[in-house]
């Protein structure tokens, strides 16, 4: 059954992001689209400043545990990594069949190129982070 819902598969393993959505003002100074690199630092930024603002993002918050796998990978990809395709390619050039959810990347396909970018909130911060090695302090 859960082969067939996905739904109740990801309810499963990440509850946390079927919470209820918080109401949006009905009014906002200013309003910024997406929350990646540049929406979560203009976000902070006017903070600073004392201006509110409000963020809209189309993806979920995807919470991370030590103590579970929350994201899929390329080993055994699904879902949660992909957002809403149902066949996708992977970085290695391979194709895969997922389910259609909706995970922490988005991707476009063009005749000489594909266009990686975050659908979560944190956006391409989230899969920039993953993919590269942390800094080490000594050295930063």
């Amino acid at each position: 059954m859960t082969f067939l819902n996905p739904v109740i598969k990801y309810k499963k393993i990440v509850p946390e992001i079927f919470k209820e959505i918080p109401d949006v003002p009905t009014h906002s100074k200013v309003l910024i689209i997406g929350s990646g690199f540049g929406g979560a630092i203009s976000a902070w930024r006017l903070a600073q400043a004392g201006i509110p603002s409000t963020i809209l993002e189309r993806g979920s918050y995807w919470p991370i545990s030590k103590d579970r796998a929350t994201f899929s990978d390329e080993t055994i990809p699904d879902g949660r990594g992909y957002w809403h395709n149902k066949k996708i390619k992977l970085l290695n050039g391979f194709n895969a069949c997922v389910d259609d959810f909706g995970g922490v990347m988005d991707v476009t396909s063009y005749e000489h190129i594909d266009v990686w970018r975050g659908a979560c909130v944190g956006g391409g911060i989230c899969y920039f982070y993953r993919g590269y090695d942390s800094a080490r302090t000594k050295i930063f």
